[in-house]
């Protein structure tokens, strides 16, 4: 969205017809042979710089376009800036395959004109090429291409390679196709600074050399990257970028075909080369795109509910909420089917007047909350749906009070329930610390709070999916706002974040100078609100809480032995199942640590609240009998063995 805003012009799509590029720092070991180089051009200069890139922008990010934009050619035009030599340009009048002096008046004509490609002036090769059409492209349809452009250019050889990143981190050219089928499967890893090709796209200076020998003896220390050195004459390389500037490969020419009067390439083919790299950039761009989509398409079939489930609900008749008990702290999930947890949760929305407050169609919420259902591993110990569920039954209690109901906007309320329903959707039951021991992949695509910005995205996904977008009737501003708050309070969710806040927190309660006026205290108090909502657990009555402990126990005594067997590391003594006898003493630390001052700070904000922070107390009380052994004959059920236990066993 932003990038369709904020159009810019990028090198390879402005008019401009010279070929000289940013003029940035070049590495040190080039400056003599590039130089040279640039004396010894077959042309004068091209004239001045047609703008600088910034080298920032090797490392900003693919951008990516809806499905509905690179499926309409006038979005694409927006997108890509058309040359105007392209056959989509409202300046398009040739054929592509005429003689090039015919095809660039505007430009200098070539020495010689290069010929035709001898398919005739109506070249459905590459008229369907320049098209857009788009396909799984193969190597030997790449290799055709890159022979027509052979044809066309009159080189003796044409190569194309994308730009990738080694194992070692080291950026460097992936696999390279050329003209030629023998060498199509060929790969290198060249560093940038070790060929032509390399430095073109690591610069992004098109490049025009007469005599590509002398250079290569001087500079270049890979000598067979493409020919061996020795057969270079003459070359033009000319790199290819995405609209937001981020290069991604670099297409060459090498050797003007001997039968040529000047045997070097003219202008009109550097300007072929430019509008190829302007294609081939758009194709990649628009294929990457469908993918995506493709991707899409698979993932919202595998998140969506079964027909027969929506119209059920739908067609249900909905239980009151005291029926559910869903206005009691004390409330528990455990005697109910999977059906009433999901009548309860469209209960709790009709109960706030979110469907008639923002138009929500009564059958995508059916369709929202079930597939939010789905998205929870039905594998994971304790982050499931029923975990969801207590939290989302436990907004709704606070929200129902007196002083949250009168102070929250709607907008507010909205946002909160969903980030609840939704703050643990796809758990895996293993915490961030595994998931970055681990190196696993959402640990390198988020960096920090890996699980949390992945329910957030899962949410956004279920949000945006055909049948639940249940915030379409919103806005563009409370859609906006919407969001933000969705993020924000699911990432609230995260201990670490909730232990930075919380000093500002405590400081407004115990002062008694919550403003609901300042929005910074409001977004504060969202944020204490989902965690409080997160560990309500450690609320409930005792027979509930204990078994929700040994729930969490034996997600983390699982956790633990993955640790300490997959990854050969000592887990957290919480995590260790040798320390499962410990267990009363490590709840009495979870309670004062993390849920006593929460619940307490809250009561004396909201002191409706003040039943969370009386069946904290009293909970405390049963582990603390618990830990001193007063209560022996009570065990704790722990799935799973101890090591010890495992040595007897066998």
């Amino acid at each position: 969205m932003t990038a369709r805003k904020n159009r810019v012009s990028s090198p390879v799509l402005d008019g401009s017809s010279h070929l000289s590029g940013p003029q940035g720092p070049k590495p040190r070991d080039w400056d003599s042979g590039w130089e040279r180089t640039a004396r010894k051009v077959s042309h004068p200069p091209c004239g001045p710089s047609r703008g600088h890139v910034h080298p920032a922008t090797m490392e900003r990010p693919h951008s990516c376009l809806s499905v509905h934009q690179t499926d309409d050619p006038v979005c694409l035009d927006r997108v890509g800036g058309r040359s105007p030599r392209s056959l989509q340009s409202t300046y398009f009048s040739f054929s592509p395959c005429v003689s090039r002096s015919k095809c660039l008046p505007h430009s200098l004509s070539s020495p010689r004109p290069a010929g035709q490609c001898k398919r005739g002036e109506s070249c459905n090769f590459m008229m369907r090429l320049f098209g857009g059409l788009i396909r799984p492209l193969q190597n030997k349809i790449i290799c055709q291409i890159l022979q027509h452009l052979s044809e066309i250019t009159q080189a003796q050889r044409c190569c194309l390679s994308m730009t990738t990143v080694a194992k070692t981190g080291v950026k460097c050219l992936g696999s390279l196709f050329q003209s030629d089928e023998e060498s199509v499967y060929g790969y290198t890893q060249a560093e940038w600074d070790k060929c032509i090709m390399g430095y073109v796209v690591s610069t992004g200076r098109p490049l025009n050399i007469s005599d590509a020998r002398e250079v290569i003896n001087d500079v270049c220390s890979v000598s067979s990257l493409i020919w061996p050195y020795s057969q270079f004459k003459s070359l033009v390389a000319y790199t290819f970028f995405f609209f937001t500037f981020l290069r991604i490969g670099v297409c060459q020419l090498v050797n003007k075909m001997p039968f040529t009067e000047t045997e070097v390439f003219s202008r009109a083919d550097e300007h072929f080369l430019e509008d190829f790299a302007v294609y081939c950039a758009l194709g990649l761009q628009k294929f990457n795109a469908q993918q995506r989509a493709d991707k899409t398409r698979v993932l919202s079939y595998q998140i969506s509910a079964l027909q027969e489930e929506i119209d059920a609900l739908e067609e249900a008749v909905i239980p009151s909420a005291d029926v559910f008990s869903l206005l009691d702290f004390g409330f528990s999930d455990f005697d109910m089917s999977q059906t009433a947890m999901t009548q309860a949760v469209v209960r709790m929305f009709l109960d706030l007047n979110l469907p008639q407050e923002f138009n929500i169609d009564y059958k995508t919420l059916c369709q929202w909350v079930l597939s939010i259902q789905k998205c929870y591993r039905s594998n994971v110990v304790y982050h499931n749906w029923s975990h969801a569920l207590r939290t989302a039954q436990c907004m709704f209690a606070m929200l129902q009070t007196k002083e949250l109901k009168s102070n929250f906007s709607s907008l507010e309320v909205l946002a909160l329930m969903i980030a609840s329903l939704c703050h643990d959707l796809d758990h895996r039951g293993v915490n961030n610390s595994f998931i970055e021991r681990s190196n696993q992949p959402l640990a390198q695509l988020y960096g920090h709070s890996s699980l949390e910005h992945h329910h957030y995205d899962m949410c956004l996904l279920i949000l945006n999916n055909p049948g639940s977008q249940i915030l379409s009737s919103l806005s563009l501003n409370e859609y906006r706002a919407c969001v933000q708050m969705i993020e924000k309070n699911i990432l609230a969710t995260d201990l670490a974040i909730y232990i930075e806040k919380r000093t500002n927190f405590f400081k407004l309660a115990q002062s008694n100078s919550c403003l609901w006026t300042e929005e910074g205290h409001r977004e504060l108090l969202r944020s204490m609100l989902m965690t409080a909502s997160d560990i309500c657990a450690i609320t409930k009555p005792w027979p509930v809480q204990k078994r929700i402990a040994e729930l969490v126990a034996t997600e983390f005594f699982a956790q633990g032995d993955r640790e300490k067997y997959e990854l050969n590391i000592q887990p957290m003594h919480v995590m260790d199942r040798e320390n499962s006898t410990r267990l009363p003493h490590m709840q009495v630390d979870y309670i004062d640590g993390i849920c006593s001052p929460l619940f307490e700070a809250l009561a004396s904000i909201c002191e409706s609240c003040s039943p969370l922070k009386e069946g904290c107390r009293r909970n405390r009380k049963h582990w603390q009998q618990l830990a001193d052994g007063g209560e022996e004959e009570e065990r704790i059920k722990i799935k799973g063995k101890t090591d010890g236990e495992r040595e007897e066993a066998s």
